[in-house]
């Protein structure tokens, strides 16, 4: 025989309930905030100098060579500084926006360097004189979820990374060559310029810094993406810093799995390898730094969600925390600016043993990997 409740005593058991989980949550998120599980608040930039931003709309010429369309950008820069600094331009993801690194850019800039963000080619206003083609690479998602869209998408990766590139450079163009469009605080060397991305933005870096007839770039970094066109055949020819994830990357026996978009990850996974593996045998200055416990939207502001503790499963892979990973990733990626951009030697750059016990480096002319040093 059942036994309806009354509605006071369900709301009763529903605020009961209510407590536990509250309590839970509560006797959780300082453990897992020590697993690196959860992040709590962003942040604020560790450098000696006051940090500012500003928008700008920047106009850039049609490859046709029609009317002008303006384009977003952020500046993130130092302020009351009285040199001018090195500039470092940075793209998002596949689709992203401008705004999806807003940690590392701050901290670049409290550390005295003026960064330009852009949004992804997705967001961008359409080209009236564009081909069909390349139209259609602009605006195609990323979707591995079916045979057509894959295939659709090996169709249009080399296009689309050439026409971000294209972007990226006209936007460099316009930036050297119009002071006046930016605030007059806002001040930077032309000789010093560096290129970063993450994920598909990476692959935009090393392509527009191996593309830039005027060699502007001396230094590009690619956060865990994989490389399409000219780099994915050539060498990029300035000092080349790559980073990689290990959390979700593809695994060997993959490639005769039933599952075809495993088959599709695990076949640009060993294609990227053998990219990165150029690239060390043919370059001096190229680094490849392998984070373990790494995801591929740690790279980005994605590390700091509250949410990110829900990826986590006791039979995987342990996660990296959250602190720990913004410590590695800045350490190099100002020491590789610092070095390249400034002229002034790091040795975290220069041994093949990393001080941090989650890196796994390999150096340029297949210098050999060493076991990561303990804490």
């Amino acid at each position: 025989m059942s036994v309806s409740r009354s509605p006071m005593a369900r709301r009763l058991k529903h605020l009961a309930l209510g407590v536990l989980v509250a309590l839970a949550g509560a006797w959780l998120t300082k453990p897992m905030a020590r697993l690196g599980l959860m992040a709590v608040g962003r942040p604020q930039p560790s450098g000696p100098l006051q940090v500012t931003t500003t928008d700008v709309a920047v106009p850039l010429r049609t490859p046709g060579g029609g009317e002008p369309a303006s384009v977003r950008a952020r500046i993130w820069y130092p302020r009351n500084t009285t040199t001018a600094a090195p500039l470092l331009l940075y793209g998002p993801g596949w689709g992203g926006r401008l705004d999806d690194n807003v940690v590392r850019l701050a901290e670049l800039a409290s550390h005295g360097y003026v960064i330009v963000a852009y949004d992804d080619i997705a967001h961008d206003p359409a080209v009236l004189d564009a081909s069909p083609e390349d139209a259609d690479a602009r605006t195609t998602s990323f979707d591995l979820g079916t045979e057509a869209s894959r295939a659709h998408l090996e169709a249009v990766f080399d296009r689309r990374v050439r026409l971000a590139a294209e972007k990226v450079l006209a936007l460099l163009d316009v930036l050297t060559s119009t002071p006046a469009l930016l605030p007059s605080e806002v001040r930077f060397s032309q000789q010093r310029i560096g290129i970063f991305g993450a994920s598909f933005g990476g692959a935009v870096a090393a392509e527009a810094a191996q593309s830039d007839p005027q060699k502007r770039m001396r230094a590009a970094i690619n956060f865990d993406g994989w490389m399409y066109g000219e780099v994915a055949a050539r060498t990029v020819a300035v000092p080349f810093l790559m980073f990689n994830s290990t959390r979700g990357v593809s695994k060997p026996d993959w490639a005769t799995s039933t599952d075809p978009q495993r088959r599709f990850l695990e076949l640009y996974d060993r294609r990227d390898r053998a990219t990165i593996e150029r690239q060390l045998a043919t370059r001096h200055d190229a680094i490849d730094v392998t984070i373990v416990g790494s995801g591929h939207s740690d790279f980005g502001d994605d590390l700091y969600n509250p949410r990110r503790w829900t990826q986590w499963r006791p039979w995987r892979e342990n996660m990296i925390a959250v602190d720990r990973m913004r410590t590695i990733v800045d350490a190099y990626v100002l020491a590789f600016f610092r070095q390249h951009l400034e002229g002034v030697p790091q040795p975290l750059l220069q041994s093949p043993q990393s001080p941090y016990s989650e890196v796994k480096i390999l150096l340029g002319n297949g210098t050999p990997a060493m076991p990561p040093k303990p804490d």
